[in-house]
């Protein structure tokens, strides 16, 4: 609120016993902030629009349009910058098994970052394949239920934190003052949102992915590879795999896609389509027959190379036939390279001149 006074010079306490043109106050506002980041943007807007609604306030449908068109800025401020399988292997390589249980399971279910911290232990269902999360509808976005899964890989770690998930309670509730730690939290990950940004960028920092956005205006320190990248792995590895655009967006929880997705598949259809795209989902793991792909991919690489091999040799080979009268072959000479000498006999005694002379001639 203090920003939109000083830029409209204006005094707070006067505003409103002044005969002012609130419609070009909040306008000049919205342009004054044009660099910030769209959301940003949006949210400062409203919130003005907000304050002069309950100061009886009316603003022009006109100005509204205005401050719409103004909001929407570009598409995004950060770079697009979707990381590999390659990258995240390289990342959570230097996490242990709570950091590779909480981003595996980001990476592989499409959920935001804020859900997956708010999931709780009755939401997850890993006696299931592919283990199965219901998202209750009062942690989501969209405020509706949705079911989403998780990879073999990410189910196994999960596993592994849960064995550790209570060591690990007692042991935060000892050390934390600001916010209190509670041993009986139900939840499968129980760490704040800002929590799980302070891991993220750790482990990435670690393995040189501390970059920071420099198209992102006022807001500069904002990383480039962000706990969200973790959803665009997600969207661009299920469509790689041909899994259907409608399916990807339910997964990942937006709206138009949940609507869709509930009324054209059963349950059963949408895990057979997970189970499809999983593979390219795996980050330490191969799949099930990936050894066997690569065992037959050095078997033709083998195979081509000696084709090769062969088709090189026919190349360098130069053969003479010496007859009788009659047609009848006597000897054969195959002369392979200069100098080498290769001679079959069909009859013999014979003169080796002869064949000598013979292979001249050809």
């Amino acid at each position: 609120m203090l920003k939109y006074f000083e830029i409209i010079d204006a005094e707070p306490s006067t505003y409103f016993e002044l005969n002012r043109s609130y419609d070009e106050d909040i306008l000049m506002f919205a342009e004054s902030i044009k660099s910030w980041a769209p959301v940003t943007m949006k949210s400062s807007v409203s919130c003005i629009k907000t304050f002069l609604m309950y100061n009886n306030v009316e603003i022009n449908p006109r100005t509204k349009y205005d401050l719409r068109e103004l909001c929407k800025g570009p598409r995004a401020i950060s770079q697009e910058w979707i990381p590999t399988r390659a990258d995240l292997k390289k990342i959570l390589s230097y996490g242990n098994v709570k950091h590779k249980a909480l981003f595996l399971t980001i990476a592989s279910s499409g959920m935001r970052p804020g859900e997956a911290v708010r999931i709780t232990l009755g939401d997850i269902y890993l006696d299931e394949t592919p283990a199965r999360i219901e998202i209750p509808y009062d942690i989501t976005k969209t405020k509706e239920v949705r079911t989403t899964f998780i990879s073999s890989e990410a189910k196994s770690y999960v596993n592994q934190w849960l064995k550790v998930r209570k060591d690990y309670l007692k042991s935060a509730k000892s050390r934390s003052t600001l916010y209190p730690k509670l041993e009986d939290d139900n939840r499968v990950f129980p760490f704040l949102g800002t929590a799980l940004r302070e891991m993220w960028h750790l482990v990435t920092n670690k393995a040189g992915y501390d970059a920071l956005d420099e198209r992102n205006g006022k807001n500069k320190k904002r990383h480039k590879m962000t706990p969200h990248k973790l959803r665009k792995f997600f969207r661009t590895s299920l469509s790689d795999a041909g899994i259907p655009f409608d399916i990807m967006e339910a997964l990942m929880g937006h709206k138009q896609g949940v609507e869709a997705v509930y009324r054209r598949y059963s349950p059963n259809q949408l895990k057979q389509w997970y189970l499809k795209g999983e593979p390219n989902l795996l980050v330490f793991e191969k799949p099930a027959n990936q050894e066997d792909i690569d065992d037959m991919k050095n078997q033709l690489e083998t195979l081509t190379k000696q084709m090769s091999s062969i088709i090189e040799f026919q190349k360098r080979i130069t053969t003479a036939k010496l007859e009788d009268e009659e047609g009848i072959p006597i000897i054969t000479c195959t002369l392979f390279s200069p100098g080498s000498l290769v001679i079959i006999l069909q009859y013999f005694p014979i003169n080796l001149s002869m064949v000598l002379s013979a292979m001249l001639k050809q």
